[in-house]
């Protein structure tokens, strides 16, 4: 009776998936729901004989995601099949939906929400599990730190102490504290070269406290909010020695698609054709490419190699670079799309931190011709949206550009970027997305990029809205080469935006 359900189960959610994307749908949540809906234990049965590999943490899943994925189809043996859900669609839904798919043998890298990864983790048992990082996020549904890592640290004891491999990322305290509920961990960091010294209480967007003992951590350096250089003066926790790290060479050309080059330090026994963490024989230093830009992508992609070397330990060095060279922007991080001359790319923000570097990648690109931050508080967002003003925007020394503001929100979020880059920049609003997205690229000049940095919910309504503007399908496929340019004769005249002065100050002073 019991199988019988699990067929019948699966059957209606192949189904749902066919039917789905026959309309043109991603179909990557309702084909899982329906599973589990009619058998609660699908998931559990699906993933017996699968090498299952789960990404959790705040920020970088889905691109650490995607960059594992290409780094085990380079590495695996041919005809070897790796499915991941590419999407982002990262509850158990669409774990789900992406073992549907899959038959005995075959590798699934998993994007998993921190809760969801908590619930899913003693069905999945998963072979490996990288974490990349853990910052505040969504408060409404997470709180602060300790509830998010108490839920990581749940998951990976589900997991399997003795057989699954943890890839932590030790410039993070509360990633790094995970290491003891497993045997089998392997660290990755930035040399410390990335780690600017700073002073105690600056740029510290979140609790950087002991995770051992709760005393104030102090640091040598840090390289991304509470990330660094740490150890805790009241006890014998410190920042582990990672066995991959690595630092940034920046090309010339600063901006999403030029990146520069990864050069990774590791590992490996003497002799042998891949690197093996554990045993500390030959130190290596190696370039790699690197295909996105930002200090938080080198994480990512180091955290993904560090993943994919730790499973397939004879993975070669041109088979890793191969991969890293297919890399592209998964769906809304740091994806461009070409508009005649000109061009877009969308940078998901969606807390403290990833505003915050968000903001600093445009002040750093030397082809941007403006900036635009949509925010919507809808239930995926967090309804919260104080952690705006968490946000050290203060720290980041924008160049002159237009700067706008849309969404649900944009009052909010005018008002927060109003106080950060002061009385000299103005700040465009309005509730038509479309005509604000054409306003400031009629202000382009050619060679320039438009900036936009939507939270979650705002990313999915740009894409669709600007599909037709900028040319591209709205059902995006990884596997899909970049949109050629659109063209230009559709920027068409836009109404004006509102000038954030003239609403916010019409009796004087700031609202």
């Amino acid at each position: 009776m019991a199988l019988l359900r699990y067929q019948l189960a699966c059957l209606a959610g192949r189904m749902i998936y066919h039917l789905l994307r026959l309309t043109g749908r991603q179909a990557s949540t309702l084909p899982g729901r329906v599973t589990l809906l009619i058998d609660p234990e699908a998931l559990a049965i699906s993933a017996r004989g699968r090498q299952i590999l789960c990404v959790t943490g705040t920020n970088g899943k889905t691109t650490s995601t995607s960059v594992l994925a290409r780094l085990l189809e380079s590495g695996l043996p041919a005809g070897s099949r790796v499915l991941t859900n590419a999407f982002g669609a990262n509850l158990t839904s669409g774990m789900m939906t992406v073992l549907l798919q899959s038959k005995a043998g075959d590798f699934v890298v998993l994007e998993a929400d921190e809760a969801a990864f908590a619930r899913a983790a003693a069905s999945l048992k998963p072979q490996l599990i990288l974490v990349t990082n853990i910052f505040r996020d969504q408060l409404d549904r997470y709180g602060e730190l300790d509830t998010v890592y108490k839920l990581i640290l749940k998951g990976c004891l589900d997991a399997g102490q003795d057989t699954c491999r943890l890839v932590l990322g030790a410039d993070d305290p509360h990633v790094a504290a995970l290491g003891s509920s497993s045997v089998h961990t392997t660290y990755f960091g930035a040399q410390a070269s990335e780690c600017a010294p700073r002073h105690q209480s600056g740029n510290m967007t979140d609790a950087a406290h002991c995770p051992v003992c709760g005393s104030l951590l102090t640091y040598q350096g840090r390289s991304i909010s509470h990330m660094g250089l740490y150890r805790c003066p009241a006890c014998d926790f410190s920042r582990p020695e990672p066995e991959y790290r690595f630092r940034r060479q920046t090309a010339a050309d600063t901006s999403a698609e030029a990146a520069g080059s990864l050069e990774l330090t590791y590992c490996r026994v003497a002799g042998a054709q891949g690197p093996q963490p554990l045993i500390f024989q030959e130190q290596l230093t190696q370039l790699l490419p690197l295909r996105l830009a930002g200090l938080y992508n080198a994480y990512n992609i180091c955290g993904a190699v560090a993943a994919a070397l730790t499973f397939i330990p004879q993975m070669t060095l041109p088979q890793v670079r191969a991969a890293l060279e297919q890399v592209r922007p998964s769906f809304g991080r740091l994806e461009r799309i070409s508009y005649g001359d000109k061009s877009v790319c969308f940078i998901l923000v969606k807390n403290p931190t990833g505003m915050e570097q968000g903001l600093r990648l445009v002040s750093e690109a030397k082809d941007a011709g403006g900036v635009i931050f949509f925010l919507n508080n809808h239930v995926n967002d967090g309804v919260d949206i104080s952690w705006i003003w968490d946000a050290p925007l203060e720290q980041v020394r924008l160049p002159a550009m237009p700067v706008g503001a849309g969404g649900q929100r944009r009052g909010d979020m005018a008002l927060r970027l109003h106080y950060a880059l002061g009385d000299s920049v103005t700040i465009a609003q309005s509730e038509d997305k479309l005509a604000l997205v054409r306003q400031f690229l009629a202000q382009c000049k050619p060679g320039q990029c438009l900036y936009l940095l939507p939270n979650y919910t705002a990313m999915l309504q740009l894409r669709q809205e600007l599909a037709p503007l900028l040319g591209y399908e709205r059902r995006w496929d990884p596997k899909q080469p970049r949109p050629a340019a659109a063209d230009p004769s559709r920027l068409t005249t836009a109404r004006p935006a509102v000038n954030t002065h003239a609403e916010e100050k019409q009796d004087g002073k700031v609202k």
